[in-house]
């Protein structure tokens, strides 16, 4: 089986997964998403114990891509893009400075208390980890995705200014984040 075959398969397991959660209305587009990734993984290794090849081959081919690069150089901008398509430029220039501050400060005070969190949680359980490493989590968790932001402003009676400022945010959040958590990244790598 060839990798374009296993990506294939991948593919129309989460566009049927995507489907019936979208028919049903059983759970938000987000976690639907990853509850059919979560059944697809588990289906594959079920397969691979009862010993199919197929399941070997996309289980080994999965695990060959490098999802560091393939999401901070692929995926993220594809996602970024579709996002600030919905943004209009010149209501975003007027809102500027508020979503710049909103953005930069809330991403590195969000960093620093999610980090802080799972420092403390994890030396409550007994494990060592570094403090920088508690600190790339916080930078992975705390941006918040400006598509699930602009869907939820859409049906509220807020302000033009207040949904641009909040969704400006959402987006730009997700840029502050990418360079922290590369900073961070960078950093626990050189120590």
């Amino acid at each position: 089986m060839y990798i374009f075959d296993v990506f294939t398969l991948l593919l129309i397991f989460a566009a049927i997964f995507s489907y019936l959660n979208s028919r049903f209305k059983a759970l938000p587009p987000t976690v639907g998403f990853m509850v059919g990734s979560l059944l697809i993984a588990l289906t594959l290794i079920g397969f691979q114990a009862m010993g199919f090849q197929f399941a070997n081959t996309a289980i080994e081919v999965v695990g060959g891509v490098d999802f560091e690069q393939t999401l901070l150089y692929g995926i993220l901008s594809f996602l970024l893009f579709a996002g600030s398509l919905q943004l209009e430029i010149k209501e975003l220039a007027k809102e500027k400075w508020v979503i710049l501050s909103l953005a930069v400060l809330g991403v590195i005070i969000s960093t620093f208390v999610v980090g802080s969190l799972m420092y403390v949680v994890f030396r409550f359980f007994g494990i060592r980890i570094s403090f920088l490493y508690s600190l790339i989590f916080g930078a992975l968790i705390s941006p918040t995705d400006p598509v699930v932001v602009l869907s939820t402003l859409k049906g509220s009676h807020t302000s033009k200014s207040l949904k641009m400022q909040i969704f400006g945010e959402a987006l730009f959040n997700d840029g502050i984040a990418i360079v922290l958590f590369v900073v961070l990244t960078g950093l626990a790598h050189s120590e």
